[in-house]
């Protein structure tokens, strides 16, 4: 070829012309910025609602899937994924690269708004939105799930043990455990018993609620720790 044949005939102008594509790519290797934690500018919103007393069963059909169904009408999301838990609903919403965080955050209160009349009613049944920044809050996501037929109680534990093992990490400031059922223990009258010995209900739970109340011991502050 005619390329080939003057690169021959001009070996001179070839071995200068590698020696400046090195030296370029040296030099923008050496002033070219890189950051070991580099931003991540991908819209991600939280969408909580609390909902006192209910069961997971019941925050799923009353909250959540109304949310994932008013949801659904925004556009350049990547995936929705929702979780109910005794109490709560959290429904989060994760948007395509290129979604400014705020205009995400206020598409999300619209809809969320729109369907506002068909959650269930309550003073404390008030919808909290909030898109996380990564820059400013450093956060890891860490799900577990068993086999079928797992243990909820044992998965439960385990997810307790892992919380534990990274709290005493080093520069993890705090963690907060989602899901999961949590233990509880019925108790069980004889009405017949209460009217012998002249007791009410109201008696046994202010019982019940004063042995196991907790109260703030202080703090304790060592060579380590902090409690």
């Amino acid at each position: 070829m005619l390329i080939t044949h003057k690169a021959i005939d001009r070996p001179r102008i070839v071995l200068v012309g590698v020696l400046m594509v090195i030296a370029v790519s040296i030099i923008a290797g050496y002033f070219t910025p890189v950051q070991r934690t580099p931003a991540i500018n991908k819209a991600v919103v939280l969408v909580t609602i609390p909902y006192p007393g209910a069961q997971p069963v019941d925050v799923e059909e009353e909250i959540t899937r109304k949310i994932e169904e008013a949801l659904q009408a925004l556009d350049k999301v990547d995936y929705i994924d929702s979780l109910s838990m005794r109490g709560a609903s959290v429904t989060g919403v994760i948007f395509l690269d290129g979604v400014e965080a705020k205009r995400a955050r206020d598409d999300v209160a619209h809809l969320v708004d729109q369907i506002r009349r068909e959650l269930p009613l309550g003073r404390e049944i008030q919808p909290i939105i909030n898109h996380i920044d990564f820059e400013s809050t450093p956060l890891m996501l860490v799900n577990l799930a068993g086999p079928p037929g797992c243990d909820e109680r044992g998965l439960k534990r385990i997810a307790e043990d892992v919380q534990d093992e990274l709290e005493a990490i080093e520069g993890v400031a705090n963690t907060q455990l989602f899901g999961g059922r949590e233990r509880e223990i019925h108790v069980n009258v004889n009405p017949d018993l209460f009217a012998e010995y002249g007791l009410t209900i109201d008696q046994i739970r202010q019982a019940l609620m004063s042995f196991h109340s907790s109260m703030p011991g202080g703090s304790l502050n060592t060579s380590e720790f902090d409690f």
